[in-house]
């Protein structure tokens, strides 16, 4: 009967703790869904690109630290490179025309 007991505790705090490790990941899979169109925003509107690059690695380092094996990840992964990109060659398009 004690032995159940305790079995039903390890059994309970396990759940807890599972429990608690999902909602942190759900909190930071919000977090990389809310920074997308942020993102998108300070390249194409605002033009700052150190701080989309800035925030852009921030959400890399997110993912592969705390969302490993996340499938939808892989689909945050590849819109963050695609704004890389988008923001590495308009930086370079900016500094040409500075230097025209």
């Amino acid at each position: 009967d004690q032995v159940q007991g305790r079995l039903r505790l390890y059994a309970l705090q396990r759940r807890k703790m599972n429990t608690a490790k999902a909602r942190e990941r759900l909190q930071h899979l919000a977090v990389i869904k809310q920074t997308l169109p942020v993102l998108e925003n300070l390249i194409e509107a605002a033009g700052n690109f150190e701080v989309a690059l800035d925030l852009i690695q921030r959400a890399q380092d997110l993912i592969d630290k705390n969302l490993k094996g996340v499938k939808v990840c892989d689909l945050f992964s590849k819109k963050l490179d695609e704004l890389k990109f988008k923001c590495t060659q308009k930086l370079e398009t900016e500094c040409l025309h500075q230097v025209d």
